[in-house]
């Protein structure tokens, strides 16, 4: 079977198999042991959050949309008033759309970080912080590790990371405050791109794991 039919089985089947929504980033790697299955679990659930939030938000901004054309919301001595409602209404969608991939970037890194705390030994606390814990995973079993394929990893561990906190510091700060460049940290790309990294992350530290354990 060639990857394009792989993938064109995927999407013909995810209504029938939500717990592989995350194939798509994992490229299709299987796990094998407990602590990443469940991580691929919790990134699917990611994964079908935030598509499902997406299908209803565009279900939603259509119809606004299509009232917005005919004029079918306004209520006659009203108009001035319904018009502003209805902007306000597809202004609610468009911020829900920014909400939803932020928080599917937070449950993302939640699940590698989790994955993180559960490859700490049983003996030890682990860390506090998804950065903490990469470093000190690394050290456990990254020996094998150039320096600059050890700097690519954490890199990418920075990136998710800090994607993940200016969500929260979005939510807690003012509206007005947000920058272009913290909004696009949210976009469909932005969020394809969060997924893609957490997957891979996943997938490297999987094989150093075992690696490491096979010594």
């Amino acid at each position: 079977m060639t990857m394009g039919e792989v993938v064109e089985i995927y999407w013909a089947t995810q209504d029938e198999e939500p717990s592989s929504a995350s194939d798509i980033y994992l490229d299709f790697h299987k796990f094998d042991t407990i602590e990443f299955i469940i991580f691929a679990d919790r990134l699917s659930s990611a994964v079908l959050v935030y598509r499902s939030a997406c299908s209803q938000l565009e279900h939603m901004r259509q119809r606004f949309l299509q009232q917005k054309a005919t004029g079918g919301h306004r209520v006659a001595g009203w108009e001035g008033e319904s018009d502003i409602g209805l902007d306000e209404n597809i202004g609610v969608v468009k911020e829900s759309y920014t909400i939803a991939a932020g928080a599917a970037t937070v449950t993302a890194v939640a699940a590698l970080e989790s994955l993180l705390i559960d490859l700490v030994p049983d003996d030890q606390a682990p860390p506090k912080g998804l950065h903490d814990l990469m470093e000190d995973f690394l050290n456990r079993h990254g020996h094998s590790l150039s320096r600059s394929q050890r700097k690519s990893l954490v890199g990418r561990e920075l990136r998710v990371n800090q994607r993940r906190n200016q969500f929260a510091h979005a939510l807690a700060g003012s509206y007005f405050g947000r920058s272009k460049a913290s909004r696009q940290m949210f976009t469909d790309e932005a969020l394809d791109e969060n997924f893609r990294i957490v997957a891979y992350l996943a997938i490297k530290i999987e094989e150093l794991y075992n690696n490491s354990q096979a010594r």
